[in-house]
């Protein structure tokens, strides 16, 4: 029997990126991969979704808004479910060194075609300016911020600010990709 792939998913106060992995996960495009936990902000919008969802097998959360109550989380589950990989999916905060020599691969799911827009910022901002392609970059987490190697890229046209909720679907499927 093939062993699945540990993987811990870090969020923010959303989570529609996390909600689109488990999808992945669900519909057996992200094949032999299991959630070991989903690690969020306490105030996280979704927590009744995940919990719903049966999907992690362990729900924690950390003091919205800290990130030292992030990091120190992240590092007690990291020790405890020992993953492959973590996800960042949307999570707010850059990761010090010392998170990027542990055993554990970090990805960032980031909201934008890398290399034209890294750093942190709104869907609503891109979507807003004269751009025609929108989308997103999967790629490995390094020390410099939103450097690390390509995994994979998603475009879509920019469909514009009135047709804003079939952005976010269409980014979204992308990530299921």
């Amino acid at each position: 029997m093939t062993k699945k792939l540990k993987l811990m998913l870090l969020c923010g106060d959303g989570g529609g990126d996390a909600i689109a992995i488990i999808k992945a996960i669900n519909a057996n495009v992200l094949k032999n991969c299991e959630i070991t936990c989903l690690l969020a902000e306490s105030e996280n919008k979704l927590l009744s979704y995940f919990k719903a969802s049966n999907a992690p097998k362990s729900i924690k959360t950390y003091k919205s808004g800290s990130k030292a109550s992030a990091l120190d989380a992240l590092q007690k589950q990291i020790d405890v479910d020992k993953p492959d990989y973590v996800f960042l999916a949307g999570f707010k905060f850059i990761l010090p060194e010392s998170f990027l020599t542990q055993s554990v691969r970090f990805i960032n799911t980031h909201h934008s075609l890398l290399p034209a827009f890294k750093g942190l910022f709104n869907k609503e901002f891109l979507v807003s300016q004269d751009i025609s392609l929108l989308g997103h970059t999967i790629h490995y987490v390094s020390k410099e911020v939103d450097e690390g190697k390509q995994i994979a890229q998603f475009a879509f046209p920019n469909f514009g600010m009135e047709n804003f909720e079939k952005i976010l679907k269409t980014y979204r499927l992308g990530l299921m990709c």
